[in-house]
């Protein structure tokens, strides 16, 4: 029962950063392609 617990309170801890780093990926792809887009625009 205590290693039930134990795998559970692992895999929703792995899955809580995992969580967090595809937020955090996503956040720094968003800004990059913003980067690419706005010297575009200032340059057209």
């Amino acid at each position: 029962m205590d290693e039930t617990l134990s795998h559970i309170h692992l895999f929703s801890s792995l899955l809580k950063r995992f969580h967090f780093l595809t937020i955090h990926h996503m956040l720094l792809i968003q800004g990059l392609l913003r980067a690419k887009k706005l010297p575009t625009k200032s340059a057209a």
